[in-house]
């Protein structure tokens, strides 16, 4: 067997918010827990401050995703 590469996707939908995204993590972890903001209220505030058409699903993945990533650095 051979082994593929991972493939590298452009991602048309989730390109232009996500350094909104990062901001906003970055953000969070500076306050307290309580306080944090969620995926869903994420993506919430992205359909509606920066009419984004994406899926909650991707906004959530991409979170969960950067979250881990994040709190590794602070």
């Amino acid at each position: 067997m051979f082994c593929k590469e991972k493939q590298t996707r452009v991602s048309p939908v989730m390109g232009p918010v996500k350094p909104i995204i990062d901001k906003w993590i970055k953000e969070d972890l500076k306050k307290k827990k309580k306080y944090h903001r969620t995926a869903k209220k994420m993506f919430q505030q992205l359909k509606k401050f920066h009419s984004f058409k994406g899926a909650y699903r991707t906004v959530r993945d991409y979170v969960s995703k950067r979250k881990k990533e994040l709190r590794e650095d602070y």
